[in-house]
């Protein structure tokens, strides 16, 4: 679900505006000021107000569509829609609920606020507004299931260019959808089948990057975390780092079905963030032993006390004498 927040964009340059002249361009779409005061203030904003009228006590550096579409370079010629919402409850889940009526290919949902977003495993993404990138890409893949093994690996390949380009930084991964960052998280990776794993399916690919986390919002966060911009040797435009995201997930889908995990195995392996360390895999049976890379279909390979095991599913933790 999109929630729609007409009055914040009018306030988001930090300048006051009348009054009246909000009443009246709120009036003109069938929106009321009281109301939207009382959106705004629930989304932990600050608006004051005086007798001049109502300013935001913080500006907000929104995404800018412009600067996000200059940023797509020859990714733009298969972006069939480009959407920014202010709040929604997933992009994930918006672009899954509009699979079922709609084809979803090409098409990229960016929000600056998520009220329920997702992370693996049903936990919560926590997703403060107009601070980081929520960004969902519906595509759809005519190998069915098959042909996506390993997808959410090349994504975080994806996503690592991205952050070296915008930011300057390398980053690791950890099996099998986390972005790290000098050993602490600062992004996910979530891939969602909207349809039968067969034919034509459409696919979600979500991410979510940490690029200026306030820290009175991320008490939720249950692990080491970090921002880009805290870490970044160089100033980092958001819009900029959207617009290059959204590029190299769309030129690593349209290819993907064809060319499968192969091309991205080296540059994953090159990220590993759990290999040659000892790691915990709880999967349908529990293991224990030391990350020892990928295989060419994205499986962790652990090498235990009974030798080498591949697991295509589960959660990989490092022991705790091992975590930071």
């Amino acid at each position: 679900m999109i929630t729609t927040y007409p009055l914040l964009k009018i306030l988001a340059d930090g300048q006051v505006h009348e009054a009246a002249t909000l009443r009246q361009a709120l009036d003109e779409i069938g929106c009321n000021l009281v109301e939207q005061l009382a959106l705004i203030e629930s989304m932990r904003l600050s608006v004051i107000k005086s007798q001049h009228g109502y300013r935001l006590e913080v500006p907000l550096d929104l995404l800018d569509e412009g600067v996000l579409r200059k940023s797509l370079g020859a990714a733009a010629d298969h972006v069939n829609a480009l959407e920014i919402t202010l709040s929604c409850d997933s992009t994930n889940q918006v672009l899954i609920d509009r699979s079922r009526n709609f084809r979803i290919h090409g098409t990229a949902l960016f929000a600056e606020q998520q009220t329920q977003g997702r992370g693996r495993l049903g936990r919560a993404w926590v997703s403060p507004f107009g601070h980081n990138i929520y960004l969902s890409l519906g595509w759809h893949f005519a190998g069915g299931a098959r042909a996506l093994q390993g997808l959410s690996l090349a994504v975080g390949v994806a996503v690592a260019d991205a952050i070296k380009v915008c930011a300057g930084l390398d980053t690791e991964l950890k099996w099998p959808n986390d972005i790290y960052i000098d050993g602490k998280k600062c992004g996910g990776i979530l891939i969602d089948m909207a349809g039968e794993p067969a034919g034509d399916t459409p696919v979600v690919i979500g991410v979510g990057l940490n690029v200026g986390m306030p820290v009175d919002q991320a008490k939720d966060i249950d692990q080491p975390w970090c921002d880009i911009r805290a870490v970044a040797p160089k100033p980092v435009s958001r819009s900029e780092l959207a617009g290059r995201l959204l590029a190299e997930l769309v030129m690593l889908a349209k290819d993907y079905e064809h060319t499968g995990f192969m091309p991205w195995h080296a540059r994953w392996s090159e990220r590993d963030y759990l290999l040659g360390r000892p790691v915990v895999i709880d999967s349908l049976v529990k293991l224990e032993g030391v990350g020892a890379g990928i295989n060419e279909e994205g499986a962790l390979l652990v090498r235990t006390s009974a030798g080498l095991e591949a697991v295509f599913g589960g959660e990989a933790t490092l022991r705790k004498s091992e975590r930071s």
